[in-house]
């Protein structure tokens, strides 16, 4: 067997079990992250391209360790609700799995709902995961929590 069947079957594994958490995990409207934790590595990192416009936000990361990580999910269950995800499309390739879908969040202190695309990309090593980087609509988000045009960075 060549290494590249090895690692192109590690990948298809990898990608079919991270879609079969995001599809528990929108079917729970967003109540059910445990089966991400089973994919990451203990040293994982979790990054956000909100992490730049919003630094001081909860869930804006960056997130070092599945410890962080699990205190990021808390912090989403206690300022959002989840409505919807929905998956377009999980592709992989080397050691990179790309989430593709569509989210919709209500913040529970402003009331306001966020609906955006999402694009998460999984770094894989070892059949861990031990880099995220999710990127969304910041302007929305920005509009959702209640920050005015302007002043989130």
């Amino acid at each position: 067997m060549s290494k590249t069947y090895k690692t192109g079957r590690a990948v298809r594994d990898f990608r079919d079990r991270l879609k079969a958490a995001y599809d528990e995990w929108g079917a729970s409207r967003g109540t059910t992250p445990a089966h991400f934790f089973e994919l990451m590595d203990e040293a994982i990192e979790f990054h956000s391209v909100l992490e730049r416009e919003f630094p001081c936000d909860a869930v804006s990361g960056p997130f070092c360790g599945k410890a962080a990580v699990i205190g990021y999910w808390t912090a989403i269950a206690e300022s959002w609700e989840m409505l919807s995800s929905r998956t377009e499309a999980v592709v992989g390739e080397d050691d990179r799995i790309v989430w593709i879908g569509r989210v919709r969040w209500r913040h529970r202190r402003t009331l306001r709902e966020l609906e955006t695309p999402k694009i998460d990309v999984w770094t894989v090593w070892q059949d861990r995961a031990i880099r995220y980087y999710e990127m969304i609509d910041s302007a929305s988000y920005a509009r959702a929590v209640g920050v005015p045009a302007g002043q989130h960075a």
